[in-house]
């Protein structure tokens, strides 16, 4: 079933798949896979929400059909971004929509302390292109709170997110205080 370019949902909506109880953040559309003899085209590429990309291997690849519920939808267009100030004494939710270091194109956040291989630095987010969203897994941008210039739009929280951010939050703390510093 071929789904047509203006009726996917755009990056950074949370969807509940069939099958699961566990939220999704769609973090790109239009996926394709090769293995080799045949290309398999999926719809959407996501991560786990709030939790966002933890393990760059570890994306879920979906179709439209695969889909029970949107418990939140993304920013479309122009015309729904909604200047926020930037919050700098809190972690903005993974799908917030940004700008970093006054720069013209826009990013959406898909992870949450991140640290790279063979790296003790820890950044606040990972980030990947808005609206064109995840293209390469092994291409996306981190940054830290500083670098955040405007925020578009603020990601979808509840409960479970606060939670969360609540829990990365300490573990980040000890990390800290034991000496990895930023």
């Amino acid at each position: 079933m071929e789904v047509k370019i203006d009726e996917l949902l755009p990056i950074g909506t949370i969807v509940l798949l069939k099958g699961s109880d566990k939220r999704v953040m769609i973090t790109g559309t239009i996926m394709a896979l090769s293995d080799g003899e045949k290309n398999i085209v999926y719809d959407y590429m996501g991560c786990l929400w709030p939790e966002g990309i933890l393990d760059v291997e570890k994306n879920m690849l979906f179709n439209k059909q695969d889909i029970k519920e949107v418990v939140n939808k993304g920013v479309r267009d122009e015309e729904e971004l909604n200047s926020l100030e930037v919050i700098s004494d809190k972690l903005l939710p993974i799908g917030s929509i940004v700008s970093i270091n006054n720069s013209e194109k826009k990013l959406m956040i898909v992870g949450l302390y991140i640290t790279l291989r063979d790296n003790i630095e820890i950044y606040d987010y990972m980030g990947c292109l808005w609206p064109e969203g995840v293209l390469d897994i092994n291409n996306n941008l981190v940054f830290n709170k500083e670098n955040i210039t405007n925020v578009y739009k603020e990601g979808f929280s509840d409960d479970e997110e606060k939670k969360y951010k609540e829990k990365l939050e300490a573990f980040y703390l000890k990390i800290q205080q034991k000496g990895g510093d930023k």
